[in-house]
């Protein structure tokens, strides 16, 4: 029914759709892989999105220690201390 290269071309648009792709850059990704049959933009398109990815888990990893910090201190201040003259 289809040959191998559009199955192939079916598992790209899947894999990239769950990664949330746009639509223009799977178009862009499908066009070369058509036209080159290399799938090194793929390659290039999911190792560029682990990178955003990474660095967006980094960003809330850090956000959720200062949240941590933040309500800790609110909950156990600590008291002033009085300077002996």
């Amino acid at each position: 029914m289809y040959d191998e290269a559009e199955l192939r071309a079916a598992q790209v648009v899947a894999l990239l759709r769950r990664g949330a792709y746009p639509f223009e850059i799977i178009e862009a990704v499908l066009g070369e892989l058509r036209t080159t049959g290399s799938a090194q933009r793929v390659r290039a398109e999911l190792a560029r999105r682990e990178q955003d990815l990474h660095a967006r888990s980094l960003r809330r990893l850090r956000g959720s220690a200062a949240l941590h910090d933040y309500l800790h201190q609110r909950a156990h201040p600590v008291p002033p201390c009085d300077l002996v003259d």
